[in-house]
């Protein structure tokens, strides 16, 4: 109804090119609302008021589940980003460890930065999985290429819902 253009005073003086182009449109947007209408099998402000709060609802639902999949998304996006960075500096990790003396502290001072991230990479993931096996980067990826594609259909589902309610 917010659509409908009224003839009031601020319009009513606007010309006779204004009052057709008001009438069309007014009769498109009836048009719409009629369908809808129809559609929906509202006969009542009541029907009306409990579809508008199902849709609502449905929408709320939606942006929740859609927040959860992108903080899933974002979890796995960092072990992901943890255990390249830790593969990475593994070899030079290791070397380190072979190393003695005066040769060990030189290759620290070249490959602090290296040796930092790879401890700091074993520490987070030792601490996220304490009770279980760090997962196999391939299952991670898998795991975020589904949730990605759940997220797509949910997204359209929210777009849908909110086109719902526009109208």
């Amino acid at each position: 109804l917010n659509k409908i253009i009224k003839m009031n005073d601020k319009n009513k003086f606007k010309g006779q090119g204004f009052k057709k182009y008001a009438a069309k449109k007014n009769i498109e947007e009836l048009s719409k609302m009629t369908k809808i209408m129809s559609e929906n099998n509202i006969n009542s402000i009541s029907d009306f008021n409990n579809l508008y709060t199902e849709t609502l609802l449905k929408l709320n639902q939606s942006n929740e589940t859609i927040d959860a999949i992108n903080k899933e998304i974002e979890a796995i996006s960092s072990d992901i980003n943890l255990i390249l960075t830790w593969k990475k500096t593994k070899d030079i990790s290791d070397e380190y460890l072979k190393l003695e003396g005066d040769e060990k502290d030189k290759f620290k001072v070249e490959n602090q930065d290296a040796l930092n991230s790879h401890i700091l990479c074993q520490k987070k993931l030792k601490t996220k999985y304490s009770k279980t096996k760090i997962p196999k980067l391939s299952t991670l990826k898998y795991e975020l290429s589904q949730l990605e594609n759940t997220l797509k259909e949910e997204m359209i589902e929210n777009y849908s819902l909110k086109q719902d309610n526009t109208t």
